[in-house]
């Protein structure tokens, strides 16, 4: 991004948040008082960082589109270089206060201001003030009611249905398959195809693994997507499986191929301890898991004439 560019943004930003209004927001299940810079959540006042609630309003300043990662960036820590872990950190803070719903990460492209607006008349009848209770401990088991964080509307998957329902019915059967294949092939577009449609009947989250490039932020990279908080940063997996423990869920991970050691026993360790979980891997090459069931996706084959 050029220096013009950036103070084009950094402008745009500060126009945006300062469009909003002063008063209370509410959502379903917490309420954001920009004039006060809070966040209330069951009626006490959440413990969110300032650049977490700078990123909450920025986000909401721009609900009706997906903001990517480096405008974000760039709005929230103008002027600073920063990695791009402060940004998931944030994120998952804002999860953790927010529920999973809030944000919907939008794989390759950035974030999206999710979450239901309460009408006035369906509001709590009261916001109270500050208790800060330090003994509170959010349970990181994610909200029943959550269909994970795929986008509601996708573009249509053309010249691929055949692979849609192969790949559907293989994971009504199997609990783990991986789609593999050379590299622009749409394996991707297809998980999602595939992630929407089942997501009437299961929670189907997509982790983006392509920007993980240390084997050791797996497992927390998944918990930030579900917005799972990791009570012990030696044993993430514990937290993952508490959270999703008894719930219908599918886990997208996508571009693994460069993780092969870490993603495959990582999906070995949550089928094993989660019987309710589909797993639906994208990968160049196999996971070569004892359970894993391979679909190998080719090209697109030529219309008829």
């Amino acid at each position: 991004m050029s220096a013009n560019e950036q103070k084009v943004v950094g402008a745009s930003n500060k126009h945006s948040i300062a469009s909003l209004s002063m008063d209370a927001m509410h959502f379903d299940g917490f309420v954001v008082l920009p004039g006060e810079r809070r966040l209330i959540v069951n009626g006490e006042s959440a413990k969110i960082g300032s650049r977490a609630f700078d990123l909450l309003l920025t986000l909401i300043a721009s609900r009706d589109r997906v903001v990517s990662k480096e405008e974000l960036l760039e709005r929230v820590w103008t002027g600073l270089v920063v990695e791009e872990n402060n940004l998931s950190v944030h994120v998952s803070q804002i999860r953790k206060y927010c529920g999973p719903r809030a944000l919907s990460t939008i794989p390759g492209r950035g974030y999206q201001f999710t979450a239901s607006s309460v009408e006035s008349g369906a509001r709590r009848s009261s916001v109270s003030k500050d208790n800060d209770r330090d003994d509170a401990v959010e349970s990181p088991r994610l909200h029943s009611a959550s269909c994970g964080n795929l986008p509601s509307l996708l573009a249509p998957l053309i010249g691929r249905d055949q692979e849609l329902n192969d790949v559907e019915e293989m994971l009504l059967i199997y609990r783990w398959v991986t789609i593999t294949g050379a590299g622009g092939m749409g394996k991707t577009r297809l998980a999602e195809a595939v992630g929407q449609r089942l997501s009437k009947v299961l929670q189907a989250w997509i982790v983006e693994l392509a920007s993980v490039s240390d084997p050791k932020f797996v497992a927390n990279t998944v918990a930030q997507v579900l917005g799972v908080t990791i009570v012990d940063n030696d044993r993430p997996l514990e937290s993952i499986v508490q959270s999703l423990q008894g719930q219908n869920v599918l886990l997208i991970l996508d571009n693994c191929e460069h993780l092969i050691p870490t993603v495959g026993p990582l999906c070995v360790n949550l089928l094993r301890e989660l019987p309710l979980l589909r797993i639906l891997v994208t990968s160049q090459e196999l996971l070569r898991g004892e359970d894993e069931r391979i679909y190998k996706l080719g090209p697109l084959a030529l219309p008829d004439p």
